[in-house]
């Protein structure tokens, strides 16, 4: 699978919260090993994508609900975060709602993100484990296209700059 996607957006600043939206086009290949013909994601789409996000971080709490949609596939990821920012480190529950054409799938588990301090810098960098369960929805074969259901974890490195 490859996705390549173009979005211009608008974000909206005020203290200790940002609003953005985003429009745009992405681009997504499924080149299927062995080939499936019942597959009903497979080949090539460009589709109309559009996003946003928002972001709520104060002094003793964290709050994101991020996602976006494409007519490409009909695909979709949506994540919501809620946590207790303990200063060097922020933890709490995560939920995640994805899937396409060809899967469903929803996750539920934990985050914790710990602040980089890199030789002082204003703008410290962040490393984000999660991990929890994911559950799929199936055809009623038991078959999923979007993988096993069972654990997940990530891991994510972001600067600002």
């Amino acid at each position: 699978i490859s996705q390549l996607a173009g979005l211009l957006g608008y974000m909206f600043v005020r203290p200790g919260a940002t609003v953005a939206l985003y429009v745009g086009a992405d681009y997504t290949n499924v080149d299927l090993t062995p080939s499936d013909p019942s597959n009903n994601v497979r080949g090539s789409e460009v589709g109309l994508r559009v996003g946003g996000d928002i972001r709520m971080n104060g002094p003793q709490h964290y709050f994101t609900a991020e996602g976006y949609y494409s007519t490409g596939f009909n695909a979709y990821w949506s994540r919501v975060r809620a946590g207790v920012n303990l200063g060097r480190v922020i933890v709490g529950p995560e939920g995640v709602a994805m899937g396409n054409d060809g899967f469903d799938a929803q996750r539920l588990g934990g985050f914790a993100i710990f602040k980089l301090d890199f030789l002082g810098t204003k703008n410290p960098g962040d490393l984000t484990i999660n991990a929890g369960y994911q559950f799929n929805k199936d055809d009623g074969t038991g078959f999923s296209t979007s993988g096993g259901e069972g654990a997940y974890i990530g891991f994510g490195i972001g600067f600002s700059f």
